[in-house]
């Protein structure tokens, strides 16, 4: 049974869009496996086709008592219902930043969550966020831009003085 943990392991599997569409071409696959006529198929998908924290994640579902088609179906359903959270970011992060970045758009938003990441230089630092139709500019080009607009605004009255 998915339980807070075991959602979070499972969204840990899809941070990003690019992570779920991998999490879901392998829960395709261990899917298809459940309804091969080959004997074992599902437990040799799982074991050599899927990455092995999806392997592991399924095997301790498995262990809790439930049924192959219940935990790929309900894993997927997980996912396929998770937000976005569209970030662009000025660089491409590394592991390392995607993991703080996910654990703090945990904190702050809830799971389940995936990132939609994208790179725009010209944002120089921080982040633009847009979710549920709400946008966020974080990034260092808009505020350098309001510190200009503000010492401008100074300076042009200080001018018509």
């Amino acid at each position: 049974m998915l339980n807070d943990k075991t959602y979070s392991e499972a969204n840990g599997l899809a941070r990003t869009r690019q992570e779920k569409n991998l999490f879901l071409d392998e829960l395709n696959l261990l899917s298809d496996a459940l309804y091969a006529s080959q004997p074992g198929a599902f437990e040799d998908a799982l074991n050599k086709q899927v990455r092995l924290k999806t392997a592991n994640l399924i095997h301790k579902l498995l262990a809790g008592g439930e049924e192959g088609r219940t935990v790929v179906d309900n894993l997927r359903k997980f996912i396929e219902t998770a937000k976005t959270v569209k970030i662009t970011l000025a660089f491409e992060p590394r592991e390392e930043t995607l993991d703080k970045l996910f654990a703090w758009v945990i904190k702050n938003l809830g799971t389940p969550i995936i990132m939609d990441i994208s790179f725009d230089e010209s944002i120089v630092g921080g982040a633009i966020v847009v979710i549920d139709g709400k946008y966020r500019d974080l990034s260092l080009k808009k505020r350098i831009s309001e510190l200009f607009q503000n010492k401008e605004m100074t300076f042009n009255k200080l001018l018509a003085q």
